[in-house]
C-alpha cells in the first residue's frame, strides 16, 4: 500500500516502523533477558556472613572433614575417593569456608575439552537451605564461563527434588536418565546447562 493510500485510510506509521533495520534497536535491547543468577538471599542467611568465602579446596580442607564426611555431608563418595579427586589434575574442587578451616560445603567438576561435568555439590546437613549450594553452583558456572566451556553437565538422583529445583533455577535442563546410576539401584537425571 502506497504512503498516500495509507494516509487517506487514516493509517499512520511511526518513525520506528519505517526506520532502516540497521538503525533499530536489536531484539536483545528491546527485550533484555532476565538476570542469569537468582536474586540475593534473604536476610540472615550464610551469604551475609563477613568471614564466609568460596576458595579452592585443598588437602588440608579435606583433612578437616575427612572423619565427618559421611555423617555431616553425604555418602556419595568414600573419603579416599574425594581425596583422589582433589589430586586429579582434571578435577577442580571449591569449598565454602567460614574462617580458616570451617568447611560449610564443597563442590567439584571434571574439566573436559568443551564442558565441565559437576561431580558433586555437598553442603553440611545442618546448614542446608541457606544458599550455600547456590553459591557453590554459581561459582562453578562462573569458572566454566571463564574457561570458555560450552556446557555444564551433571547427574542428580531422580528423587532429589531440592537439588533438581536448584539446578532448574540456574537454567539446567533435563537431558535424559541414567538407569541404576547411584549405588547400582537408583536412577539419575542427566541435566545440562548450555553456556553458548
Amino acid at each position: 500500500m502506497a504512503a498516500y493510500e495509507k494516509y487517506q485510510k487514516g493509517i499512520f506509521e511511526t518513525a520506528d516502523s519505517v526506520m532502516p533495520m540497521y538503525l533499530r534497536p536489536s531484539q536483545a535491547e528491546r527485550n533484555p533477558p532476565p538476570a542469569a543468577l537468582p536474586p540475593p538471599f534473604a536476610r540472615g542467611t550464610v551469604r551475609e556472613r563477613q568471614d564466609f568465602s568460596i576458595k579452592n579446596m585443598t588437602l588440608e580442607d579435606f583433612k578437616s572433614i575427612e572423619n565427618s564426611l559421611l555423617t555431616d555431608f553425604d555418602d556419595f563418595w568414600q573419603p579416599e575417593t574425594l581425596k583422589d579427586e582433589l589430586m586429579n589434575k582434571s578435577s577442580k574442587y571449591i569449598a565454602a569456608k567460614e574462617g580458616q578451616n570451617n568447611i560449610l560445603g564443597f563442590a567439584g567438576i571434571w574439566n573436559g575439552v568443551y564442558d565441565f561435568h559437576i561431580t558433586d555439590i555437598a553442603v553440611r546437613k545442618d546448614l542446608r537451605n541457606q544458599g550455600i549450594g547456590s553459591m557453590l553452583l554459581e561459582k562453578l558456572i562462573e569458572l566454566a564461563k571463564q574457561n570458555k566451556m560450552e556446557t555444564i553437565t551433571l547427574e542428580v538422583l531422580c528423587t532429589n527434588t531440592p537439588a533438581i529445583k536448584l539446578y532448574e533455577k540456574f537454567g539446567f535442563k533435563n537431558a535424559g536418565i541414567r538407569k541404576n546410576y547411584y549405588k547400582g539401584t537408583q536412577d539419575a537425571f542427566i541435566m545440562t546447562l548450555n553456556l553458548m
